[in-house]
């Protein structure tokens, strides 16, 4: 389908001046394609996880002929001009006194193969920030987390245990990653592996007990979202130091196979009591990092439809349109809606709303 615009012309009374109204402006000076191009072949690629090639061909369909080459060249086009967007999003997160981090495998295609690099994540309720890196080190998160001072949230991995020495910011571990790590060990003692679930379930259920009721429109918003921060400190600083209290005796009193499955996976969590109990102290810190590995899904199906990115320019064009997908749905907005309005502004030259202001002021 090809879409015709008809602009139209004016003259002034004396007949001789005429002005035809200005077209939209593309995004490539002198380039044939309309913003609107690329907003769809992002939308497509980074939240629905369509690979250019699929995307030509469905254009095809509909009697429009594009090449990958130009839809890649429209999406580069727009993540430039988003990218200060991109870079208030990071600022927002590193102001947070409580963040999430996390990485997850991305491929870099190269000739005759391609290398894992790493998505490296950070979050918050209000956003999330992703950055394409070499490696999974200290020296990749460093280049996230160098100027943080407040409290991260993140897995059991040594990386971050490095990271956190040289920084200066304060560790929180993930009881989802303990508990997993427990799990693993089902098949060779089920009974003990159910006593420590059963635990764990009752710091979750303490933590729902300071949720308020949801205002209307808020019902499908979890309970996470409804904390009464006041009353979760205080059941926190009772029943769940209780809780803890009993874990940490049932973990010193547990038999286990010597070198087995449990031994190890209790170890694990005995290992790292000060930073899973940090939560005890402070109502900000969430008991897992669910929010920021959730972050990963759509993220996840796209490594399933396309290898990853041809170029390092490719992993800065992918960061910055799931930065800014990703921050859009923490915040209940619509992705693609978001996209657009944020694109509308910073061609107009107006600021852009970060997705959490668009949502309040709409």
């Amino acid at each position: 389908m090809v879409r015709q615009r008809k602009l139209k012309k004016y003259r002034c009374d004396c007949g001789d001046c005429i002005e035809t109204a200005e077209a939209p402006a593309p995004l490539i000076k002198g380039g044939r394609y309309l913003p609107e191009v690329a907003i769809t072949a992002a939308t497509a690629k980074y939240l629905d996880q369509l690979p250019l090639e699929r995307q030509v061909q469905m254009a095809l369909r509909q009697g429009a002929q594009l090449t990958t080459q130009a839809l890649w060249d429209q999406m580069a086009a727009l993540s430039v001009l988003l990218t200060p967007l991109y870079d208030r999003i990071k600022a927002l997160i590193l102001m947070q006194p409580v963040i999430g981090v996390d990485e997850s495998p991305f491929k870099l295609v190269k000739k005759g193969g391609s290398v894992k690099w790493q998505a490296w994540q950070m979050s918050c309720a209000l956003a999330s920030y992703f950055e394409i890196l070499p490696a999974k080190s200290a020296e990749m998160g460093s280049r996230l987390l160098a100027s943080y001072t407040g409290i991260v949230m993140v897995d059991g991995a040594q990386t971050y245990k490095a990271l956190a020495r040289d920084g200066p910011f304060t560790l929180a571990n993930c009881w989802s990653h303990g508990r997993r790590q427990v799990l693993a060990a089902e098949g060779e003692a089920p009974g003990q592996v159910a006593e420590f679930l059963d635990l764990v379930g009752e710091l979750y259920a303490i933590d729902r007990k300071a949720a308020v009721e949801p205002a209307e429109g808020d019902e499908r918003r979890g309970y996470r979202h409804r904390l009464d921060l006041e009353a979760l400190r205080a059941l926190r600083d009772t029943e769940s130091r209780q809780v803890i209290a009993r874990l940490q005796r049932w973990i010193m009193e547990q038999k286990c196979v010597p070198g087995g499955a449990l031994k190890s996976s209790l170890e694990y969590v005995a290992k790292r009591c000060t930073p899973l109990t940090r939560f005890l102290d402070n109502p900000l810190i969430p008991l897992d990092n669910n929010r920021t590995e959730a972050g990963y899904i759509w993220m996840a199906i796209g490594r399933r439809n396309y290898i990853g990115a041809r170029s390092v320019r490719g992993t800065e064009v992918a960061a910055k349109f799931y930065t800014i997908f990703e921050s859009a749905k923490l915040c209940g907005a619509d992705p693609e809606a978001y996209l657009r309005y944020a694109t509308g502004a910073a061609l107009r030259g107006e600021p852009i709303l970060l997705p959490h202001e668009w949502v309040a002021q709409s």
